[in-house]
């Protein structure tokens, strides 16, 4: 007896026939990005008799969703984008006012006229935490066990947050301050240079007023005229541009006027500024270098490096030989 084949089973695997490219790329997509928590688009049949089919076979991973799916959550970033940005104005305001209410409090903990220094502070607070763990002894042993901190899910959490910071500041640092690119490296340099110099000027409060100031102000504006600040931000770059082009110098002409306005600094300026100089002037002429010359200072410094790295290696098993044999002379004298 011949076997009879339901006809939603042969318009499905007509259908899946018809998708199987479609299904062999989403398979690679998949396990590509299994590891990394990336939504993948769910397949769905093209076509209404085979999607009806499918309904109807109980095929869920190819059927349309019947509801829209949820957007994904919203990053730190744009959080702070909408605030700075005024896109939600009551929480603007109200992020701006516990900023103001943290920075008078900070100022008055570190320099009111209440008496007390960091060491004070601190040691008061770490009384106050032992007199109600003292109290907490003499109501109840689970309220004093409760209150230990070593095992707790809020240490874990606080320990986790500060592995994280250490491993953004440690890509923020790879980002920008491992030279891996010359410009990005200048600029670095020029920008630290610039705050350095700012911060003789002004102290710690008033950058950390002003700093707060621009954020609330500086970007809804830049928002607000975008297009007329890049335009004239492009018209003086080209300006500057033209101008220093029209001059026509040669790399051995610019060498020169970089070291007569370092030589300039150096003239005139204390020997931290003399140093940032030279720095600066450094990673300006590592811009202007060809990597053959890259190359090429590399095989000649390269040989001297493994030198003093082999020296050091050397007097470091030394001193800590002689360490050894130190204590170990002494221990055997007692």
């Amino acid at each position: 007896m011949q076997e009879f084949t339901p006809p939603d089973t042969i318009a499905v695997k007509q259908q899946l026939l018809k998708q199987r490219e479609a299904i062999e790329a989403a398979q690679l997509d998949l396990d590509a990005y299994a590891g990394t928590g990336t939504p993948l688009a769910t397949p769905v049949l093209q076509g209404g008799v085979g999607g009806g089919a499918a309904k109807r076979a109980g095929v869920v991973a190819f059927a349309v969703p019947d509801t829209p799916v949820e957007g994904e959550p919203r990053s730190a970033g744009q959080v702070v984008a909408d605030v700075l940005l005024y896109h939600n104005p009551p929480l603007t305001y109200l992020v701006a006012a516990a900023g103001v209410l943290a920075l008078a409090a900070a100022w008055f903990a570190l320099r009111g006229a209440h008496g007390l220094t960091l060491l004070t502070a601190t040691c008061y607070v770490l009384l106050a935490d032992l007199a109600l763990n003292f109290l907490r002894s003499l109501i109840s042993k689970q309220w004093q066990e409760a209150a230990g901190w070593a095992g707790s899910a809020t240490a874990a959490a606080l320990a986790q947050r500060a592995a994280d910071g250490v491993a953004a500041l440690a890509r923020l640092h790879d980002s920008y301050l491992l030279c891996r690119d010359p410009v990005v490296a200048l600029k670095t340099g020029a920008a630290l240079w610039a705050l350095a110099v700012l911060g003789s000027y002004l102290s710690l409060w008033s950058l950390a007023a002003l700093a707060f100031v621009a954020a609330f102000t500086l970007p809804a504006a830049y928002s607000r005229n975008r297009e007329a600040v890049k335009a004239a931000y492009q018209r003086a770059v080209g300006a500057a541009v033209a101008r220093w082009d029209a001059l026509g110098l040669s790399r051995k002409q610019k060498a020169l006027l970089l070291a007569l306005l370092l030589g300039s600094l150096w003239l005139r300026s204390a020997w931290s500024t003399r140093f940032v100089a030279l720095l600066v002037g450094a990673l300006a002429v590592r811009c202007h270098l060809k990597p053959a010359e890259v190359e090429r200072i590399i095989a000649i410094a390269e040989p001297y490096t493994m030198s003093v790295r082999k020296r050091a290696s050397r007097m470091s098993m030394a001193a800590a030989d002689f360490a050894m044999r130190s204590v170990g002379g002494k221990a055997h004298m007692r």
